[in-house]
């Protein structure tokens, strides 16, 4: 399962952005690095005894892709990891992380670009990238398809018909991690068109995470969604 290192907004301080991982061995998948996730990123110590570090970004929002640059310059000159890899869709989100880290002075030479349908992790057998309406940037849902099931991580997101399609497609175990916002958004999803949407019976299965407020975590813990913690509790 997905453990987070934050689970909050852009604003959202105390949670952090939301950005999570799964770790295997010597190995680590990070989804999404905002801004507020560099600095718990070096406190947490997830990289601890970690020599390969696969990275993949869902959007161009700072809250996502802003600690990117830096999180690259702490893994190779401070950590001395070599190995570090971004795992792409195709060439157009390629060439627009390569643009984005090049502004800030990170070179081709400091890490390497990935396909999506050649990368290979323990237990891992895939990771797919589906296309999803969140805002003016591309956006990607991303399916991490571990051995023992399915795990989708749809960020941020006001695709209803992705989700809707989805719910109807997960097995038992199968997980879908979603934002949810406490007001009307033209780019997430709000609070009262998940519980409309997700009928109580699949609700053990999605993971409510992107949270503007504390406060409505509680109220979709009674409804039986499932709540996105950070591995730092200080900051649930």
């Amino acid at each position: 399962m997905l453990k987070f290192i934050g689970t909050g907004d852009l604003a959202n301080v105390k949670l952090g952005n939301t950005s999570c991982y799964y770790k295997s061995e010597n190995e680590i998948l990070l989804i999404d690095i905002g801004v507020l996730n560099f600095k718990t990123l070096i406190e947490s110590e997830i990289l601890k005894d970690v020599n390969v570090v696969n990275i993949i970004i869902t959007h161009s929002h700072p809250d996502h892709i802003g600690g990117l640059a830096s999180t690259i310059y702490y893994l190779e000159y401070w950590l001395k990891i070599k190995n570090i890899n971004i795992i792409v869709p195709n060439d157009l989100q390629k060439n627009d992380i390569n643009t984005f880290l090049q502004i800030q002075g990170v070179e081709n030479n400091e890490f390497n670009f990935i396909n999506a349908n050649e990368f290979k992790m323990n237990n891992i057998k895939s990771v797919t990238f589906n296309k999803i309406i969140h805002s003016n940037v591309k956006s990607f849902a991303v399916t991490v398809n571990f051995k023992e099931n399915k795990e989708i991580f749809v960020g941020d997101n006001n695709d209803v018909d992705f989700l809707t399609r989805n719910l109807k497609l997960i097995n038992n175990n199968d997980l879908i991690y979603t934002d949810v916002s406490s007001f009307d958004s033209a780019v997430h999803l709000n609070i009262e068109t998940l519980i409309k949407l997700v009928p109580e019976c699949k609700r053990k299965n999605v993971v409510c995470m992107h949270f503007d407020n504390v406060e409505i975590k509680e109220r979709l813990k009674k409804l039986g969604f499932q709540i996105a913690e950070n591995e730092n509790k200080n900051s649930n």
